[in-house]
């Protein structure tokens, strides 16, 4: 088990300037993909100081962009084209992915069935529902697919924040314990790519107001969870950890600075700089 160490971070950039230069220039460039209902040229950044601090220690740092409210497929059609541009400008061989939520999936899908696994060395996904959650079940079941007007609405603002394919009921239902059921089933991993994950744990719901609710609703049918995604749904391969007393958006460092005083682009520096020590 991975053990996260907290920090306290009372100064601007005081840990940005504690991450040592080229520590994180790994062989392969990072390729960050973001999850469900967040885009990367969104106001609010999808990865936070995440980007600056990678660069700080040396990493080619890349971004996914691909769409909020897509489904699998789609989205991992994105990313297999994303993926080779940044192998032609960096002329690299490979990317190490690392994938918050449903981009873990969409990572996943690119590289079993879209011919990625020779061009992806490492996967590494956080608070990533393998196994689905409850709480997408609990969507499907109250405003089921004919809920037509209501879906149609997060589309017309999906496409008016630049998706072009948004398909937020299929998006939701993917993410369903049965639908993922039997996308493990198809979707096995690649010989020869690195599969690891972590998660995130609140221990209460005013850890983050904003899962209050999903997290009581997680915690009643499936436990320890981070407000979306259980610890059990979040393990895929190598599993390293659990953050606790963070929530699964502020995974991100997208909406606070500060976390439970754990400094949460450190996390990734961490995890960088050991994707480095393997040769990755």
């Amino acid at each position: 088990m991975f053990n996260f160490r907290k920090f306290a971070d009372h100064f601007s950039g005081h840990f940005l300037k504690s991450v040592e230069a080229n520590s994180c220039n790994t062989k392969y460039p990072i390729l960050l993909v973001h999850g469900i209902a967040y885009r990367d040229d969104m106001v609010i950044s999808s990865w936070g100081r995440i980007p600056e601090y990678l660069h700080h220690g040396g990493a080619r740092v890349f971004l996914g962009e691909a769409e909020a409210w897509s489904s699998f497929e789609n989205n991992a059609k994105q990313l297999k084209n994303r993926i080779e541009s940044i192998l032609t400008e960096t002329h690299a061989k490979k990317v190490n992915i690392i994938a918050h939520s449903k981009g873990g999936l969409d990572a996943r899908y690119a590289i079993s069935k879209l011919g990625m696994a020779n061009k992806v060395a490492s996967l590494t996904t956080v608070c990533t529902p393998h196994y689905g959650t409850c709480i997408a079940d609990i969507v499907c079941h109250y405003m089921p697919e004919d809920k037509t007007a209501v879906y149609a609405l997060v589309n017309l603002f999906a496409r008016f924040m630049g998706d072009k394919n948004p398909d937020s009921s299929l998006a939701i239902k993917q993410l369903s314990h049965k639908y993922m059921k039997a996308f493990n089933e198809e979707i096995i991993d690649a010989d020869g790519v690195l599969y690891q994950s972590y998660g995130a744990q609140m221990l209460s719901a005013v850890d983050d107001p904003l899962y209050a609710i999903s997290y009581r609703l997680l915690k009643k049918y499936e436990g320890h969870n981070d407000g979306m995604v259980s610890e059990q749904s979040c393990q895929w391969g190598d599993f390293r950890g659990i953050t606790e007393e963070v929530s699964h958006l502020q995974m991100t460092d997208s909406i606070t600075d500060r976390v439970s005083n754990i400094s949460i682009p450190m996390l990734y520096v961490d995890w960088v700089r050991e994707l480095k020590l393997k040769g990755f």
